[in-house]
């Protein structure tokens, strides 16, 4: 628990900083806690990193008014964080990653009716960490691609807009109740 306790530490203090090479260093913590995660089990990773760790993240930034650009890169860390970790979940958790899902969810509408509160780049952590999490439940996902990713079409990188197209592909087949959106099919 300490291990994961000063990773964050530190995430918190890079934000914090003024540093040309704080993306690599972000990335490094980021597998850093995630393969922590990996060797640590579902048990730890679910009670210790995301309930004892990232929640409490996420719960201070959303109490701060206005947040800072710091304390908006630590809550896209948190929010990454939340979806890769989780994806390593094993199946007989899997209600586990859906409640998850369904939280970052919840957080992304509410992002998308902010009217611009919330970042573009939180909003981006949030949709992507539902895609890392799409094989718990692809319905989700795709409800998402259909709100949020069509009404932010527009703003998504080619990096982003590969994601959705690698989702749709992926999952169209296996799941077909999905909804493909207009602006995906325009691009396929």
């Amino acid at each position: 628990m300490q291990l994961g306790r000063d990773i964050i530490g530190h995430v918190r203090r890079t934000a914090a900083e003024d540093r040309e090479n704080k993306q690599a260093i972000l990335f490094e913590q980021q597998k850093a806690l995630e393969l922590l995660c990996v060797h640590e089990g579902w048990q730890w990773t679910n009670n210790t990193l995301i309930r004892e760790l990232l929640w409490p993240v996420l719960q201070e930034w959303g109490a701060q008014q206005p947040p800072t650009p710091s304390s908006n890169m630590v809550v896209e860390f948190a929010l990454r964080m939340m979806g890769l970790v989780s994806f390593h979940c094993p199946p007989e958790h899997a209600s586990s990653a859906h409640e998850i899902m369904k939280t970052l969810y919840t957080f992304l509408k509410s992002a998308q009716q902010s009217g611009g509160v919330v970042s573009w780049s939180i909003q981006t952590a949030v949709f992507e960490s539902l895609l890392y999490l799409a094989p718990f439940s692809p319905e989700l996902v795709s409800t998402a691609c259909n709100s949020w990713g069509k009404e932010n079409k527009d703003r998504m990188t080619e990096g982003m807009l590969g994601k959705v197209k690698g989702f749709y592909q992926c999952y169209m087949n296996k799941c077909p109740v999905l909804t493909l959106p207009d602006f995906v099919k325009a691009s396929l």
